[in-house]
């Protein structure tokens, strides 16, 4: 019996998937080029320098926001974990497997987030930890910053743990 020869669609399916599974991108006829950084959108200039004055509740309320990100560790695509300002020291949201609803109250620094109450749904392990990791850092939000659109939860020391996009 002879050797089986390599077939093109080895050569166009098997070498891309080995140079991807090395780290390494491909051009547009499978030959490894070179390594690509993983992609990344955190920005520690947007996380970190505090340029933009606080902003108020009162400024917040009606707002609605999608977090990108939680304590620098990013969040999973299709978990919407949101927070709403929905007036007065209301808020609501989606921690993404739950819904809560709670309040937040003007201190000296800025602000905090008292005691919400919430449903209690069971998700999977992945939603059910960015759920707590979500409560947990807005547990700890003292002040916020908007900043190139993004609104950004700081905690005490001023270091950004939530970040948001805006909803329409």
């Amino acid at each position: 019996m002879a050797a089986a020869r390599p077939t093109r669609v080895a050569a166009t399916f098997v070498a891309p998937l080995l140079a991807l599974t090395a780290g390494l991108s491909t051009d547009a006829i499978g030959a490894p080029s070179e390594p690509v950084e993983p992609a990344t959108d955190w920005n520690p200039a947007l996380h970190d320098h505090v340029d933009a004055a606080p902003v108020t509740l009162t400024q917040l309320a009606g707002s609605h926001w999608l977090a990108e990100d939680i304590d620098r560790r990013g969040v999973l695509d299709r978990a919407q974990s949101r927070l709403r300002f929905v007036g007065g020291d209301v808020v609501d949201g989606h921690g993404g497997c739950n819904a809560f609803r709670g309040t937040a109250s003007v201190t000296a620094s800025g602000f905090e987030f008292g005691p919400r109450a919430t449903t209690r749904k069971a998700c999977t392990p992945a939603l059910m930890d960015q759920e707590r990791r979500f409560l947990d850092a807005l547990g700890r939000a003292r002040s916020a910053t908007i900043s190139h659109g993004l609104l950004f939860l700081r905690d005490a020391t001023g270091v950004a743990i939530l970040r948001f996009s805006r909803i329409p």
